[in-house]
């Protein structure tokens, strides 16, 4: 098994490619601010939501989440941008795939 959850991704989900993942980042470290869960954590951020703003973040080694970006272009106020903290590997696996099933039902 890998240590990254970036193969065999569920609908719609996909790995952004290397312009794509830069812009994500910068945009996650302008929203992000002091008090933030995230704020100086050196989050990574792997995955892409294509049906909303979501992204997959490694948050240190074997730890990931999901961030709803607001794309504000500017610092927020915590709890913005969403952060959900989804745990392990297989976690978050189950965590892009209900993610993707909740659109899949609109």
């Amino acid at each position: 098994m890998s240590d990254s959850p970036t193969t065999g991704l569920p609908t719609p989900w996909f790995v952004p490619d290397e312009g794509a993942r830069h812009r994500l980042t910068h945009e996650l470290r302008v929203e992000i601010s002091d008090g933030h869960p995230l704020f100086n954590a050196g989050s990574e951020i792997l995955n892409r939501c294509g049906a909303c703003d979501e992204v997959l973040v490694r948050v240190g080694e074997g730890n990931f989440g999901m961030v709803h970006l607001t794309w504000t272009g500017k610092p927020e106020l915590p709890p913005w941008p969403q952060y959900t903290h989804t745990g392990g590997y297989v976690a978050t696996e189950i965590a892009q795939s209900v993610h993707g099933q909740a659109h899949d039902a609109q």
